[in-house]
């Protein structure tokens, strides 16, 4: 695992040089509402999976569509050894129907228990999964069993 943040570090050592980097570290470590325009998307996940890095802490990304939030996803993973998780949509049915099936619901649970846990470091979110409401964090951590 050291071996691969040694490899890593390389992708992110450029970006502790520049002034506005430094910055904006500091201003999202001070807890100050910093923002930024321009990179394109594999520029957007290098630059976040750096700031994450720097900073040690947890982040939300919100994504325009699934395909944005997927592909955000699988960058951040690979720049942040696997921290990064994506939370789908819930199923909207106008339909009543009795063999729904239960795999996205049961997705959304894994991975709110990986947040609610500290397992995720990255939260991925497509914004229509960003809309629906979610239950209390405290309500459902009294609910984790772990095994």
């Amino acid at each position: 695992m050291k071996e691969a943040m040694a490899r890593l570090n390389c992708l992110f050592a450029p970006l502790e040089r520049l002034e506005g980097f430094r910055s904006l570290a500091e201003g999202l470590g001070a807890g100050k509402l910093c923002a930024l325009y321009g990179p394109d998307d594999s520029q957007r996940a290098h630059l976040l999976a750096a700031l994450a890095r720097k900073t040690g802490r947890s982040m939300i990304i919100l994504a325009p569509n699934d395909g944005i939030a997927m592909r955000m996803t699988e960058d951040m993973n690979m720049l942040l050894e696997g921290a990064a998780r994506f939370l789908p949509a819930r199923d909207v049915s106008f339909v009543k129907s009795s063999a729904a099936s239960r795999d996205l619901a049961m997705r959304r649970i894994d991975v709110i228990g990986e947040c609610v846990t500290g397992a995720c470091r990255v939260l991925v979110v497509p914004v229509d999964a960003a809309m629906h409401r979610m239950a209390d964090a405290k309500r459902f951590r009294e609910h984790v069993i772990a095994l």
